[in-house]
């Protein structure tokens, strides 16, 4: 790794650390103390980091330092840092800013409050030792620094971090080091628009996960990656545009029924997408001639016959089924994502009279990512190769479905949880193996 990108990379991975910011975020406020002589370029690349983490896709920020009597600054851009330090009365701020979450105000601890959330760094301070030091072992790690590693902290926080990168020869600036510097460009490009349960995906945990893969496997482990960038990486605001675009389309009339049992997705995205719904019990007893049911992935299609169909909850396992009966009645399922098998267990089940439809924005086969329609891999052969290599894995993972549910072969992957038609791979882990996964299935 070159110095430029691991000095990037280890202020955005502090300002992660450092960042306590509530949701919806606001304007931050950098509070230094104790930093007479630590450089000014470490103080400039941790503010620009956490004004970037509010700017997905934008690179560079805006840094001003203000002097007495100097107006206020424009702040019709995005990324703005704006250092207050050496004034003792600000100029006026338009009220909006302080709601801009990619707006970050630099001042001393003595100098007044402005209304944002403050930022300590403190370099006697406990929080932001612990930060420093936590993405100091992560940095080391990663490059597998193999020298003394206990002086470092201290001498970060006296000299900064080019001095102890440099001093202690954890980075590399020669032509050998260029593939893996691709590789960690690679790697931080991604993660950057990654969130998992609430939380930013460090870049250094996709590394680690990359790293586990032999080195004629790590390429196409690269391939999955990239799909899952492009194409198989699901925020929870999407899902819930998709499912909401579908049901105006779909069923636009139709009363909305929660199905799944407490801790599915279905409350997550219901309440995501500002939809009220009522229990299908409930629903049962109304007037109401279509019904509909949302859900984030089908895989097998056996959680939603289960839940229409099943014993849910203490109601007759034939209830939904004599509902159905009646003139006019019909069930929409409307899903972000489907399997073709899941959808014909659903339709074709016995007691759905064939009143019973599926609506999918997205229907994958079962072949996976290993279909020449996928697209994922460069030819059929690094295809095969892979598969073989997620084949060998995955037994050991999940010995009955080594490609996952069905041997479905997915890589989808939601902001809140993978569906187990998802390779193994991605999702699980075996302290065996041993094996760590790049998204832990709950």
């Amino acid at each position: 790794m070159i110095l430029s990108d691991a000095f990037r990379v280890f202020y955005r991975l502090l300002a992660a650390e450092l960042d306590v910011r509530p949701e919806p975020k606001g304007a931050a406020e950098l509070v230094l103390e104790c930093i007479e002589n630590f450089p000014a370029e470490d103080l400039s690349a941790l503010a620009e980091a956490i004004a970037l983490q509010a700017s997905s896709g934008i690179e560079s920020v805006n840094t001003v330092r203000l002097g007495v009597g100097e107006s206020c600054p424009d702040f019709s851009e995005q990324a703005q840092v704006i250092d207050l330090r050496g004034l003792t009365a600000y100029p006026k701020f338009d009220s909006n800013v302080l709601v801009r979450a990619d707006v970050v105000f630099i001042r001393t601890s003595t100098q007044p409050r402005l209304g944002g959330v403050a930022i300590k760094f403190d370099l006697t301070h406990k929080i932001t030792f612990e930060a420093m030091t936590t993405v100091l072992s992560e940095l080391l790690r990663t490059v597998k620094h193999s020298g003394p590693a206990i002086e470092l902290p201290a001498r970060y926080l006296c000299r900064g971090f080019r001095a102890i990168a440099v001093e202690s020869a954890l980075v590399d600036e020669s032509e050998k080091s260029q593939r893996e510097t691709n590789k960690m460009r690679f790697v931080e490009s991604i993660a950057s628009y990654w969130r998992y349960h609430g939380t930013a995906v460090s870049p250094y945990k996709v590394l680690s996960w990359l790293k586990q893969f032999d080195v004629t496997d790590q390429q196409g482990a690269m391939a999955i990656l990239t799909y899952l960038h492009t194409t198989g990486y699901y925020p929870t605001s999407e899902i819930a545009s998709i499912l909401s675009g579908m049901l105006a389309q779909h069923a636009p009339n139709a009363r909305i029924v929660a199905v799944q049992k407490h801790g599915k997705s279905e409350g997550k995205l219901l309440y995501e997408m500002r939809k009220q719904a009522i229990t299908i019990e409930k629903a049962l007893l109304k007037r109401s001639r279509h019904l509909v049911c949302i859900d984030d992935v089908i895989g097998s299609g056996e959680t939603i016959a289960e839940a229409l169909f099943g014993d849910l909850d203490g109601y007759f396992p034939n209830e939904v089924a004599l509902w159905l009966t009646k003139p006019g009645h019909r069930i929409t399922v409307v899903v972000a994502i489907a399997s073709a098998l899941g959808i014909n267990l659903i339709e074709k089940h016995p007691r759905s009279l064939g009143k019973v439809q599926v609506i999918a924005d997205r229907v994958l086969s079962g072949a996976g990512i290993f279909s020449p329609d996928a697209r994922v891999f460069a030819t059929d052969s690094d295809a095969a190769s892979f598969r073989a290599a997620c084949e060998r894995i995955g037994h050991k993972l999940s010995p009955t479905t080594p490609l996952g549910w069905g041997n479905c072969a997915w890589a989808i992957v939601a902001e809140y949880n993978v569906p187990d038609c998802s390779l193994p791979i991605i999702w699980s882990e075996s302290e065996e193996l041993p094996w760590t996964a790049l998204f832990r299935r709950r």
